[in-house]
């Protein structure tokens, strides 16, 4: 049963639904963003929860065991959900670079599930091995779920902004690295819009992005 429940719970890691793991998928409230410019009517970021049916006597404690790897699922499919709506062309390029960095860090994550699957099928996974091994996974999609929630539906500098903001709560170095490193990307397209206006005296915003219009 526990090889059973350790496939399914990888299965979820990467947004799927597995036998016993269901995926309950239900509406946030509007987003809250920071103050500034949003795509009108943008839809809200789903709430994203996974239910244990559990097999006829599966062990007590075990699922008490596999409930503490659902987090991460859940965090997973909303960080997901974020990059395949507002990576839409009419998010602007300040979410298409942001969207992007985050890519690079689902294709890390990825690779690490295909890891732990591996390990799986040589035998040398349980349950409290999984719980150990997605540390490091667990506490970057806590962080990027903060970012997703707070920036979902704004554009161009609101986002900047609402990365900043999130970076301002952490205190572990490795979440403000980890935001700093998102800000940096999404930043680049922005400042090359305000550098083309400053320099060029060339207003080139087709999003609406920017703080100026012509």
């Amino acid at each position: 049963q526990e090889l059973a429940l350790l496939e399914d719970v990888l299965f979820c890691m990467l947004g799927a639904d597995g036998v016993y793991l269901r995926k309950k998928v239900s509406s946030a409230p509007p987003p809250h963003t920071a103050s500034g410019r949003t795509v009108a009517g943008s839809p809200s970021l789903p709430l994203v929860r996974y239910e244990v049916e559990a097999p006829a006597g599966a062990d007590g404690s075990t699922i008490q065991f596999l409930k503490q790897l659902l987090p991460l699922c859940e965090y997973h499919a909303v960080v997901q959900e974020f990059v395949a709506s507002q990576g839409q062309h009419e998010y602007g390029t300040v979410n298409h670079a942001l969207c992007a960095a985050i890519r690079e860090l689902l294709k890390e994550y990825s690779v690490k599930v295909g890891q732990l699957e591996s390990a799986l099928r040589t035998g040398h996974l349980t349950i409290a091995k999984a719980w150990y091994h997605i540390q490091p996974s667990l506490d970057t999609f806590v962080l990027l779920s903060r970012i997703v929630m707070q920036v979902f539906g704004a554009i161009g500098g609101s986002v900047l902004n609402g990365i900043e903001e999130v970076m301002s709560r952490s205190s572990i170095t490795t979440a403000r690295d980890l935001c700093e490193h998102l800000l940096q990307q999404a930043a680049r397209p922005y400042f090359q819009m305000v550098a083309r206006w400053i320099y060029d005296g060339r207003l080139d915003d087709p999003y609406g992005e920017l703080f100026i219009s012509e």
